[in-house]
């Protein structure tokens, strides 16, 4: 075999694990291979051309130095083409794979503020039953028994958040009563400012 079809071999070889380092981890072996076999293809090709065909020579490696980077835009763009290369990289996913998750999302948030009953004991995740669904849930800091009246205050990914209806109603009536309170209670300035004037002198000792 002669020093040229040497170089041609070990150059397409070469071109070859260039691609298949994309597709097969190997922790960079295949690389590795791939320049041992583009350094033995340049060797042969200047035993080959350099002494009877400069000319060769030459142009043997302007195609090398123009293969090796469409080499490796060949390879990404098979990764994203090919079922292959889809399962090597990790895609964004699609709009169809999202969009059931997404109407999930919206649906537990048409649940914030709405009240239900625990199916199952909160501790502190278990089952809820809200207008006639089921949903999970959990009730953070606290032990709920079943068939307690709730109320949906966040989601947590898919789970509902919720906590006793007596407590947000306390904490509710506790807020209107303080409130109520504050606007009912006369200040110093409006006691001094209703009074009504004296219609007499008081006397004096």
């Amino acid at each position: 075999m002669d020093h040229a079809t040497i170089a041609l071999l070990m150059l397409f070889a070469g071109l070859a694990l260039i691609v298949a380092e994309f597709f097969i981890p190997s922790g960079g072996m295949i690389a590795i291979l791939a320049a041992v076999c583009l350094s033995i293809s340049v060797w042969a090709a200047y035993e080959a051309w350099w002494e009877t065909a400069r000319n060769m020579w030459w142009s043997y490696l302007v195609t090398v130095a123009l293969l090796i980077p469409a080499s490796v835009g060949g390879a990404l763009f098979l990764i994203q083409k090919t079922s292959l290369g889809r399962h090597v990289l990790l895609r964004a996913p699609n709009l169809e794979e999202v969009t059931p998750y997404a109407e999930e999302e919206h649906h537990l948030r048409e649940m914030i503020g709405k009240r239900g009953q625990t199916v199952s004991l909160l501790n502190p995740g278990g089952m809820v039953e809200v207008d006639g669904e089921r949903f999970h849930c959990e009730c953070p800091g606290m032990l709920i028994e079943a068939r307690e009246d709730v109320e949906v205050f966040a989601i947590k990914g898919n789970r509902l958040v919720v906590r006793p209806v007596t407590e947000a109603g306390d904490r509710s009536l506790a807020s209107q009563s303080q409130t109520d309170e504050t606007d009912g209670e006369p200040s110093p300035s409006q006691h001094d400012g209703d009074a009504p004037p004296l219609d007499f002198d008081i006397p004096q000792s």
